[in-house]
């Protein structure tokens, strides 16, 4: 998993310095999506949630969200409550941004 949360951030690094990655995003798509539904760490979710975006599949963002939806409603403990604040605020950043919406080149 740690070599998907690299992959994920150096892209959005990369985008948001205005470097062109192009079919990047898409190429980790079949890699992340087998971990949609770990739920392990919020940090990988985050990592997951990039790729999706940068992909701007809407079938596996509204996926990953019902998947993490459902895992906060019916799960417990600390962990859960990591993830409501995650959760919180994930969907506050995507609603008024995309990876999409960085400068593809510079």
């Amino acid at each position: 998993m740690l070599d998907i949360v690299d992959a994920a951030s150096i892209l959005l690094r990369f985008q948001m310095e205005g470097v062109s990655v192009g079919p990047r995003w898409k190429a980790l798509l079949p890699i992340v999506l087998p971990h949609a539904h770990d739920h392990i760490l919020a940090f990988n979710d985050a990592h997951i949630r990039m790729v999706i975006e940068g992909c701007d599949e809407s079938t596996s963002r509204k996926d990953h969200c019902s998947s993490i939806s459902s895992f906060v409603r019916f799960a417990f403990g600390l962990k859960t409550m990591l993830f409501r604040g995650i959760v919180f605020f994930l969907r506050r950043y995507f609603k008024k941004n995309s990876v999409l919406d960085l400068p593809s080149s510079r």
